[in-house]
């Protein structure tokens, strides 16, 4: 019995320095998970689009002239502010700012459709670890 007490100090010690250790870096992470949140906006049919992060008051988008296509030079420029490549043929812009936002690191939390004629929109709310 007295070889086996030091074993079962020794023992007892590096479980509590794993549990120590492993609540410690538990914790770490869940006060350091914060998200910032950001929303993207397409108006229709005028073919507007929007995006505002929740930490910056201020917003960027396309033109907001009535009537504009698809692939327009501002939807371009659009993809391009949001880290895309710009507009790709073949491809809808749409799914070129999708995959903008997510190459960024933002995750889709909902997506919504509203119609209220003559103004319809759809609205994408995205988050990513501060």
């Amino acid at each position: 019995m007295r070889r086996l007490t030091p074993i079962i100090i020794i023992a007892f010690g590096v479980i509590v320095a794993l549990v120590a250790t492993v609540f410690m870096v538990s914790t770490r992470n869940r006060s350091s998970e914060k998200w910032e949140y950001g929303s993207l906006t397409h108006r229709l049919p005028v073919e507007a689009w929007f995006f505002q992060e929740s930490n910056h008051p201020e917003f960027f988008g396309t033109d907001q002239r009535g009537g504009m296509p698809e692939s327009t030079p501002y939807v371009n420029d659009f993809i391009k502010q949001l880290g895309g490549p710009g507009s790709q043929h073949g491809i809808s812009d749409e799914q070129t700012i999708l995959d903008a936002l997510g190459a960024s690191g933002w995750e889709l939390v909902s997506h919504e459709h509203f119609t209220n004629s003559p103004n319809d929109w759809e609205e994408w709310i995205f988050k990513r670890p501060k």
